[in-house]
């Protein structure tokens, strides 16, 4: 009896924490996604979570507008 319920409990307990997890990495998963995504797709409404073509050459108009490198 006391085996099941130390099983039971930790199923429990990695089901919350795999919860908090993916609460946790949800808002980090969108931002990366929304930075792959046209300017239209990242303020349509509703929102799509995944961009219809990836667009790579965000990073290299902020790396080119900005100077990281230089600071």
């Amino acid at each position: 009896m006391t085996n099941q319920r130390s099983t039971f409990s930790k199923v429990i307990i990695y089901l919350v924490l795999i919860s908090g997890v993916l609460i946790t990495l949800f808002p980090f998963m969108w931002m990366v996604l929304t930075s792959l995504k046209t300017r239209g797709e990242s303020i349509q409404i509703p929102p799509t979570f995944f961009p219809e073509e990836p667009q790579f050459t965000n990073y290299q108009e902020v790396f080119d507008a900005v100077p990281f490198a230089m600071m």
